[in-house]
């Protein structure tokens, strides 16, 4: 009986991580609240220099919500404060831009699947997932794939709870095209999720970053994923990490010394960026175990 019993429960669980999209529907994973805050971040593998596209960060806080007469699309109301970065070495020229913007969503009650359009064949499939993660939120994943057999195009999307899209993957192997958004913060009600992108404009409206690979000290270094990082000045500055493939792996606020647990990455070289006020300082970081 109690073999029985777990079976039942093992495909059970079996039906719900493989097919996520039946359960959570638009309504819920776009169930936003006017006050909560999310940021973005844009990553390409062919972007210059060759460790991800230069710092940007796309930044919305929901001003405004209202539903239609049938309460089947729900229509917000942001405010967005982006920007953008160009290499003109060795500074970065930052552009910045601030205004009003609204976005609908449509067809509350339905589930996620028919955002997908893509015929299942022996060339093509999707697969779903459902887990909780980022910051305990409920997420489900679909990755689809489309002339599979000819290289072709894959995507990945991440959905969560709540939260709307989390992550966009694009990768086309035969143009040797790697594209990708992530969420790397959020904020809703007296949660909050990630370290907030505060970068803000300066009066010219465009601010030069200095690039310098001498301004910090990382020890030891290789290591066993921990470590020391070390800044001048007492300003908090963001280190972010990311691996060989420009995903950003790890962010953390730092401070004069700060102290590094990196063990739950894997072994290899990645890079460190320090984000401060006046100097984005990038530094490689050795794993080895």
């Amino acid at each position: 009986m109690n073999k029985l019993l777990l079976l039942f429960f093992l495909l059970a669980l079996y039906n719900t991580k493989m097919y996520c999209q039946s359960v959570l529907t638009t309504r819920e994973v776009y169930n936003f609240n006017i006050s909560d805050e999310f940021q973005y971040r844009s990553h390409s593998s062919l972007a210059n220099p060759p460790y991800g596209m230069p710092p940007n960060a796309q930044r919305y806080k929901i001003i405004g919500k209202r539903y239609s007469t049938n309460n089947d699309t729900v229509f917000y109301h942001r405010y967005y404060s982006n920007y953008s970065s160009t290499l003109v070495a060795p500074y970065y020229t930052y552009s910045f831009s601030t205004g009003y913007d609204s976005i609908f969503y449509t067809q509350l009650s339905d589930t996620l699947k028919n955002l997908y359009s893509i015929t299942t064949d022996s060339c093509s499939w999707i697969k779903d997932t459902l887990y909780l993660s980022f910051c305990g939120a409920l997420m489900c994943e679909t990755n689809t794939c489309t002339a599979c057999c000819f290289e072709g195009q894959q995507s990945d999307y991440i959905y969560g709870k709540g939260l709307g899209e989390i992550k966009f993957q694009y990768t086309d192997a035969t143009n040797a095209t790697d594209y990708g958004i992530d969420l790397f913060y959020y904020k809703k009600g007296s949660i909050t999720c990630g370290i907030p992108d505060t970068l803000t404009m300066q009066p010219t409206g465009v601010k030069p970053f200095a690039i310098s690979n001498e301004q910090i000290i990382i020890y030891p270094n290789p290591n066993n994923g921990f470590f020391n990082i070390e800044t001048s000045g007492d300003t908090k500055q963001i280190a972010q990490i990311y691996d060989v493939n420009s995903k950003l792996v790890l962010s953390q606020i730092v401070n004069n010394k700060t102290t590094i647990d990196a063990t739950v990455l894997n072994e290899g070289i990645y890079n460190v960026s320090i984000i401060g006020t006046e100097s984005v300082i990038n530094k490689r970081l050795v794993i080895v175990r």
